[in-house]
């Protein structure tokens, strides 16, 4: 009787193993894989039904030997293995489905910020554009009033016409600094081949008065013909130039301009004998608006602002090395594109 039990228990087994794998059709998707596992596990089952019934109708007993308790634990293995691969999958498509839901997540989150960036950048555009015209005004009739009244109204006067014209001059500085800002995705040119020291000839061609006037001197290495955009690429050597001019030291300055290949990348390296800045200042320096000296040097602090966001731009990272007193070595980076040239 007790045998009678186990070989039923057996058969129970194979035929709740084959059930589990047809469902493991909707869980993995293998359609073709599964229905050939679940009709061999079926086979399994119906081949010792047969003979559980031809026993039956013959009067016997199933005996109890070894074979019999070894199909026991075959079907029970079985079993269990199909289970465990059930839930191996469902593990699988779960991981799964919170990865695609992850990645639509940062796909809509990436649209957002795009989307909220195209707006700052046209806001940022339209209000320093149209701010223009109104602080002109009031800048120029500013300085009529102090060319005017100055002298012939009190000391106090005088002094306030002159806080008011400087905050005016300094205002219309910070507009025309953020609308360079702005413009530097707005009214970005296409890609091309140009050459960096035709560039960089340009740029210092810009910077001629302000070179003559320091007495700077300005030397460069061989230069490569890189890709980009030629009006950003003058204005970024422009910058970091001109950057190098204003904080000079007692010395004349002189400043260093050379390239180098890394890997898939050139390396850009503008090295000066200024009066140097602290590390603790590596990622401020470059936030829009940000200043590290007082009124004494001249800027409204948004120069490397766009030289940071010129070189993202190009897919390049900028950063900088220096010890105070001793000068300042900016780098930046330009990826090397597979045509052999940038």
């Amino acid at each position: 009787m007790i045998s009678n039990i186990l070989f039923m228990v057996s058969i129970g087994l194979q035929l709740t193993a084959a059930i589990y794998a047809l469902l493991l059709i909707r869980i993995t998707g293998r359609k073709l894989a599964w229905i050939l596992i679940s009709t061999a596990l079926f086979l399994m089952a119906w081949r010792r039904i047969v003979s559980f019934i031809s026993i039956l109708t013959t009067g016997k007993h199933v005996s109890l030997d070894i074979p019999e308790v070894i199909a026991l634990i075959i079907s029970i293995l079985m079993l269990l293995g199909v289970l465990l691969i059930r839930d191996y999958f469902r593990s699988i498509n779960l991981a799964d489905a919170r990865r695609k839901k992850a990645e639509e997540e940062i796909k809509r989150t990436v649209a957002e910020l795009k989307r909220s960036n195209e707006e700052l950048q046209q806001f940022a555009y339209i209000a320093s554009h149209d701010l223009q015209e109104p602080l002109r005004m009031i800048a120029s009739y500013l300085q009529l009033i102090e060319r005017r009244y100055r002298g012939k109204l009190d000391k106090d006067a005088d002094e306030f016409i002159t806080f008011a014209v400087d905050g005016a001059n300094r205002l219309q500085d910070m507009i025309m600094g953020l609308l360079a800002y702005s413009r530097v995705e707005t009214r970005g040119k296409p890609f091309e081949d140009v050459n960096a020291a035709e560039i960089l000839g340009n740029a210092i061609s810009n910077l001629k008065i302000i070179i003559e006037e320091n007495g700077a001197v300005i030397t460069a290495g061989s230069l490569p013909v890189i890709r980009g955009d030629e009006n950003q690429l003058i204005q970024l050597f422009q910058n970091l130039i001109a950057n190098a001019i204003k904080f000079k030291s007692e010395k004349p300055p002189y400043i260093h301009i050379s390239a180098e290949r890394k890997d898939a990348e050139w390396l850009f390296s503008v090295k000066d004998n200024g009066i140097g800045i602290a590390q603790e200042y590596k990622e401020r320096i470059f936030n829009i608006f940000q200043r590290l000296h007082g009124r004494e040097y001249p800027g409204v602090g948004i120069g490397l602002s766009i030289c940071r966001r010129i070189v993202e731009k190009h897919g390049g990272k900028i950063y900088f090395e220096s010890e105070i007193g001793k000068g300042t070595i900016f780098y930046f980076t330009i990826p090397i594109k597979e045509n052999g040239k940038t």
